[in-house]
C-alpha cells in the first residue's frame, strides 16, 4: 500500500511540475516586450497609403518589395521598393522610380505599441533628423504598422504596412 501512495504522489508531483513549466513559458512568452518581439528582418506583404476621409490608395503598385531590419542594440534600416522601374541611364548613385529607404535607431512603447524610429539619413531627404512613430500589432509571424500622418500636395495619408517575419 505504501509503494502505491508513493507512486500516486510522484505522479501527482510529475503533472503539476509539467502544469508549472507549461505556465511559466506561456508568461514568458506573453511578456515579451515590443522590442524583443520586432528584432530581426522583416518582407514586405502589403502596403496602402489611407488619406484623411478614408480614401486609399496603394502609390507603389503591383510587385512591390521591401525589408525592415531592427537589431538589439536599437538600430534599424528599411526600404520599400516599387516593381516595374525603368533602368538608369545615369548610374546608380540615381534611383530611378519609387522608393523609400532610411536608417537610424529606434525605441519602443509597450504601453501604446508604437514604434519611434530617429532617422538619421533617408531617401526623403525631409525625413532627415526627425522622428517618425507608427502603431504596430503583432500576431505570430505577422506585423501590422500604420504610421503617424505625413503630409502631401493631395492631403495627409498615413501609410498601412504588413510585414512577415523572416525565418
Amino acid at each position: 500500500m505504501n509503494m502505491i501512495k508513493k507512486s500516486v504522489w510522484a505522479g501527482l508531483a510529475t503533472v503539476v511540475l509539467g502544469l508549472c513549466i507549461s505556465a511559466g513559458a506561456i508568461a514568458q512568452q506573453k511578456a515579451a516586450s515590443l522590442k524583443q518581439q520586432i528584432l530581426g528582418s522583416w518582407m514586405l506583404q502589403s502596403v496602402y497609403d489611407e488619406f484623411e476621409g478614408g480614401k486609399k490608395e496603394n502609390p507603389w503598385g503591383a510587385g512591390v518589395q521591401g525589408t525592415a531590419m531592427y537589431d538589439r542594440s536599437g538600430r534599424f534600416s528599411y526600404m520599400i521598393v516599387s516593381a516595374g522601374r525603368g533602368k538608369s541611364e545615369t548610374g546608380p548613385r540615381t534611383p530611378v522610380g519609387q522608393a523609400i529607404g532610411y536608417f537610424g535607431t529606434y525605441t519602443t512603447n509597450d504601453a501604446d505599441k508604437t514604434i519611434t524610429w530617429k532617422i538619421e539619413r533617408s531617401t526623403f531627404p525631409n525625413f532627415e533628423g526627425i522622428e517618425r512613430t507608427a502603431t504596430i500589432t503583432i500576431k505570430g509571424d505577422s506585423l501590422s504598422q500604420v504610421s503617424a500622418p505625413i503630409p502631401s500636395p493631395a492631403g495627409k495619408f498615413s501609410p498601412h504596412i504588413e510585414w512577415k517575419k523572416v525565418k
